[in-house]
């Protein structure tokens, strides 16, 4: 392929990577296009992962930085780029050397479009398949979906001038970043195309913020919130979205109280039936629900448990 068309910055942060990172690396020097720059932000790790990057020589270029997590650490490499597109990496994962030249083929800036595709996912310790992911967002309005859906991090290939337009990944978010990032460029009408084919692999790993599900519910309301406070102000709340938001928090609040997290339920659930009281109670379970308004979630929750208990049948 000659070298032509837009440069692309591959962006990988990397925090004790060691065992993973060989693999992501290499994904990324085998992209089959070929205006490519790797830049690999080391977030002050404490393993090998320092000389391994550095023993890429002029093929990778390694920035360094103190601990400060993910979200910084891409903002960094972001910030360094000297790329028109930016492709994030997470260094446990890797690329389908086909990637960029699929997702650019006919891309311009000009026409607002963030091409995403599909994804596989796989247990990192056996190479398992754990489930395809072919998201379809397309649409007049990307918002219902991106609310409704959740795209990894390596699904697009984004312009900078996009991406620094809604100023990169909020750095105080403990997880879930890419959510907010993506959700955020929707709601600044950048338009999303599918491209159907399975072009990264996530693997999954224990000890990822990610694996950890009660902590993703904790959080979720820092990037829902804001989300709606900011189209309400901006008159952009459509009956579609108001849909949408209610519906994920009451999806949120159910799966909190089923863990036993009342505050986060009970906090979800007010802030649901404030944008659609119909779609939250829908999600929540419209049983649940009656049962919550009139004893409480938690008392709700541990009625439902003792219901269910007692209608199994006697095991001993």
């Amino acid at each position: 392929m000659s070298k032509s068309g837009p440069l692309v910055s591959i962006i990988i942060p990397c925090f004790n990577v060691a065992e993973f990172v060989g693999d992501a690396l290499a994904s990324a020097i085998s992209q089959t296009y070929d205006r490519v720059e790797i830049i690999a932000v080391d977030d002050g790790s404490t393993d090998d992962t320092l000389r391994i990057l550095e023993s890429y020589g002029e093929r990778v270029r390694v920035v360094k930085t103190a601990h400060r997590g993910a979200a910084a650490a891409r903002n960094i490499g972001a910030e360094s780029a000297q790329g028109d597109l930016l492709q994030f990496l997470d260094a446990d994962d890797v690329l389908d050397e086909r990637k960029l030249a699929v997702q650019l083929r006919g891309l311009g800036s000009h026409d607002g479009v963030i091409r995403y595709c599909d994804e596989i996912t796989v247990d990192a310790s056996d190479g398992r398949i754990l489930r395809r992911y072919s998201p379809d967002l397309e649409g007049d309005d990307p918002v219902p979906m991106l609310i409704s859906n959740s795209l990894s991090v390596e699904a697009a290939v984004i312009w900078k001038e996009f991406f620094d337009a809604v100023g990169g990944f909020r750095e105080e978010l403990v997880c879930n970043q890419e959510y907010d990032l993506y959700l955020r460029l929707g709601m600044e009408r950048y338009r999303f195309e599918h491209i159907a084919e399975v072009l990264f692999t996530v693997r999954k790993r224990a000890g990822g913020i990610s694996a950890d599900y009660e902590v993703v519910l904790r959080h979720f309301g820092e990037i829902i919130e804001p989300a709606y406070r900011r189209m309400q102000e901006r008159g952009e709340l459509t009956p579609e979205r108001r849909s949408a938001l209610a519906g994920r928090l009451g999806r949120a609040a159910r799966h909190a109280a089923l863990r036993d997290d009342f505050d986060t339920a009970q906090r979800y659930l007010r802030l649901g039936k404030e944008i659609d009281v119909q779609a939250m109670r829908r999600e929540f379970g419209p049983w649940l629900w009656q049962l919550a308004e009139m004893i409480g979630v938690s008392n709700a929750v541990r009625l439902r448990r003792f219901l269910t208990k007692a209608r199994r049948p006697d095991q001993t």
